[in-house]
């Protein structure tokens, strides 16, 4: 029987400073290195001089991406806090605050038109429901099916139409909120069984030690991940993808890497937060795609970020991986 998080869940449970106990058993990250509560507002981690700087590189993006033949869109995920902000009952936390929201306006105003609007397909769909897990700060494949539907739109792609309706299999997991209270909860984990067409093709050296070494949910070796997936199904779209992108997106194929695999021919990605144009220029790819948790809206890459240099100091003295 699946527990009753808003029983499981008090509001007197001992938890530490950076998450909050919501509604209904909904947990909330406020805090950690990205300070997520403070994400909010105009006098904020996240103020105007950084959306400046934000709407500046993205449109430093798109101008590059264009020099080198490729569409450029960019996702930024709404905190879980933003979406689900009713469900928090803390002050001053709403949509319009959100540093999501206040980028989507100003970059609107620059004449952007690269910036995948996540956050109104998603509270249409919360509706019907839930889009993130209520003990980890993720997304769930219905959230992440709101954005891939807007990169499909924006990109032109037609969406894979067995993505829409998958089977899956269900299992209790503690997840990364609900692990960090004194006593650890579970909660209903689904995952979701799309893939058909796509293959992986390639993957570093990084990718292949976190497998050897079980070590795919270790955060310090996220950064430099790196996996290629070919999909040679008569319907994928014929175009070359390179992402950049965080958890949300993914090396492994269950969140929107995963989804993209299986509409394009050949979908590459990188953990990054920064672009490595080097590499976009070997490539040559049809669409570059950013994505970034809108937590780490608080600092604004370089774009100076070298794959091949990065791989190969973090693999440095550690035994060779097949």
């Amino acid at each position: 029987m699946t527990l009753d998080l808003a029983e499981v869940v008090q509001p007197h449970s001992d938890v530490p400073a950076d998450l909050h106990c919501g509604r209904d058993g909904w947990l909330f990250l406020i805090g950690g290195t990205n300070r997520v509560k403070d994400i909010f507002g105009e006098e904020s981690a996240v103020d105007s001089e950084k959306i400046d700087s934000w709407s500046s590189l993205l449109l430093e993006r798109q101008r590059r991406a264009r020099q080198l033949g490729a569409d450029y869109l960019h996702v930024v995920v709404p905190e879980k806090l933003t979406v689900y902000s009713e469900f928090s009952g803390l002050d001053g936390i709403n949509i319009k605050n959100s540093a999501v929201h206040r980028l989507s306006e100003y970059v609107a105003r620059r004449d952007f038109d690269a910036l995948v609007d996540c956050l109104t397909p998603m509270l249409r769909q919360k509706r019907f429901r839930n889009l993130y897990y209520k003990t980890d700060t993720h997304w769930n494949f219905h959230g992440c099916l709101c954005a891939y539907l807007e990169v499909c739109r924006m990109s032109g792609a037609i969406p894979a139409g067995h993505v829409l309706s998958p089977t899956f299999n269900k299992t209790m997991l503690t997840l990364d909120l609900g692990s960090k209270l004194t006593n650890p909860i579970e909660e209903e984990f689904r995952v979701y069984n799309f893939t058909r067409y796509s293959s992986r093709t390639h993957s570093n050296a990084i990718v292949n030690y976190k497998e050897a070494c079980g070590r795919e949910n270790d955060g310090g070796w996220h950064v430099g991940s790196h996996v290629i997936f070919s999909n040679g199904a008569e319907v994928a779209d014929p175009r070359r993808v390179v992402i950049f992108g965080d958890s949300f997106s993914e090396y492994r194929r269950h969140l929107l890497t995963g989804l993209l695999a299986e509409t394009f021919h050949e979908v590459h990605f990188i953990w990054s937060t920064s672009i490595d144009w080097s590499y976009v220029e070997l490539q040559k790819p049809s669409l570059v795609l950013t994505e970034i948790a809108e937590r780490f809206l608080t600092s604004v890459p370089t774009d100076t970020f070298s794959l091949e240099n990065y791989a190969k100091s973090k693999m440095e003295g550690l035994p060779l991986t097949t």
